[in-house]
């Protein structure tokens, strides 16, 4: 199979401004096999078309989405469990919180908020931030995942950190360390009140 040269120019003068406009979704768009650069038949399109691909793996695997833990008791006694993610594909960042009765409860909740984030990253900022009049739609998107907006501008200095590739499931060896930071924070924190 050949393409005619215009097609061929067409194609490129396309990739240009797709690659300009949204250089992850390029990227998303061969890892799913929606473009082949190996059918191409003209050589240098070819070439390039790798190039760019190769370009946007690299930049692609070099993102990471950061995550800011912390947690603590409320006067009712619940843990209150917030994060704060980073998403640097979209230069936004998106804070939640949720409450839970139990330290073991609020770490499997919090392990299912990750995941959650981890794989809503894109709807979460359409409806976030690129139709942010729709913030209610948001916030409803959220609960049925049993997040909140946290609208607090502080965040607490005491909070364990963790750094994900997009889209990607959350490893459970990264869970490990995150427990154990938070489990220290409230044992801090239970000390504090005991010695006051």
């Amino acid at each position: 199979m050949s393409f005619p040269s215009p097609l061929a120019t067409l194609l490129v003068s396309t990739l240009d401004t797709y690659l300009a406009a949204d250089a992850a979704a390029i990227h998303r768009c061969f890892r799913k096999g929606h473009l082949q650069p190996e059918i191409i038949q003209d050589r240098h399109l070819a070439l390039r078309l790798q190039r760019s691909v190769n370009h946007n793996m690299a930049r692609t695997s070099a993102v990471r989405n950061d995550y800011r833990c912390s947690i603590e008791r409320n006067q009712s006694g619940k843990y209150c469990v917030r994060v704060q993610v980073h998403y640097p594909r979209h230069a936004w960042t998106l804070s939640v919180f949720f409450l839970a009765g139990s330290f073991d409860r609020s770490m499997k909740k919090l392990e299912e908020a990750l995941d959650f984030l981890q794989r809503q990253e894109e709807k979460l900022w359409f409806w976030g931030v690129d139709r942010a009049e729709d913030m209610g739609f948001s916030a409803e998107f959220l609960k049925d995942a049993g997040l909140k907006l946290d609208r607090r501008n502080e965040f607490p200095r005491k909070a364990t950190n963790v750094s994900l590739a997009p889209e990607r499931q959350v490893p459970a060896f990264v869970l490990g360390p995150m427990r154990r930071g938070l489990a220290e924070s409230v044992e801090v924190a239970r000390s504090v009140v005991a010695g006051d």
